[in-house]
C-alpha cells in the first residue's frame, strides 16, 4: 500500500511532467484517499504511462485505469481477438495430438500419437469460452454471429476483471455487505446449474 509520502511524491514527479498544473496539498489528500489501496511501485509505474501518454494530469481514475493496464500486461490477459482465434482454432475434442518416437528395447523405435489437454492461454478465455457452450462453440454456419457474441461477452468479462483489480476497497466492502442474501444464493444456484 502506498504511503501519503509515496503518493505525494508521486504526485511531485507528475506536476513536474505537466508544469501548467499547480499540486496543491488539497490535491496530495484527495489523491491519497483514493489511491492509498494500491502498491507504491504500480501508482510510480501508472503515473509514467500516464505522463507519457496523455496532455493532461491525470485524473484518480486515469491513475487508477493504467493500473488496470499494467496489471494486465503483468498477467497477459490476451485481446479479444487473440482470444477468439485461440477459440475457433482449439481442437473441438480438447486435446491437441502429437507424433512422439517412443524407443522400444534394441535400436527399434516405435511412432505413438500422444494426446495433450488443451492449456488455455488465460483463464479468462477458457471461463468465456465455455460460457459459450465450447466444444460445440463456435459454430461454422454461424460464425460471423458467434464472434460478435464472443467479442462481446470477452470484452465485458475483461472489463469486470480490470475493474474488480482497481475497484476500491471501500466500494467492494460495500457491495458485499449490502447483498441480500437470498438472491446472492440464487445467483450462485444458477451459476453452477451452468457450470460446464
Amino acid at each position: 500500500m502506498a504511503s501519503k509520502k509515496d503518493v505525494a511524491a508521486i504526485l511531485a514527479l507528475l506536476s513536474a511532467a505537466y508544469p501548467r498544473f499547480t499540486l496543491t496539498e488539497n490535491t496530495v489528500a484527495t489523491y491519497y484517499l483514493f489511491l492509498k489501496d494500491l502498491g507504491s511501485n504500480d501508482l510510480q509505474i501508472a503515473a509514467k504511462r500516464c505522463a507519457s501518454t496523455q496532455e493532461f494530469f491525470p485524473t484518480v481514475y486515469e491513475l487508477r485505469q493504467a493500473v488496470a493496464e499494467t496489471m494486465r500486461e503483468i498477467q497477459r490477459l490476451p485481446g479479444t481477438y487473440e482470444a477468439w482465434d485461440e477459440v475457433v482454432h482449439f481442437p473441438k475434442d480438447g486435446f491437441f495430438s502429437r507424433v512422439v518416437e517412443e524407443k522400444l528395447e534394441g535400436n527399434k523405435t516405435q511412432l505413438v500419437i500422444e494426446k495433450c489437454p488443451v492449456i488455455w492461454s488465460h483463464p479468462l478465455v477458457e471461463k468465456v469460452a465455455h460460457q459459450m457452450g465450447w466444444p460445440a462453440f463456435p459454430d461454422l454456419e454461424n460464425l460471423g454471429v458467434d464472434r460478435a457474441h464472443f467479442f462481446r461477452a470477452y470484452e465485458y468479462a475483461l472489463d469486470a476483471a480490470l475493474r474488480d483489480c482497481v475497484q476500491l476497497p471501500e466500494v467492494k466492502d460495500y457491495v458485499d455487505r449490502s447483498r441480500v442474501p437470498e438472491i446472492q444464493a440464487r445467483i450462485d444456484q444458477l451459476v453452477e446449474k451452468w457450470k460446464p
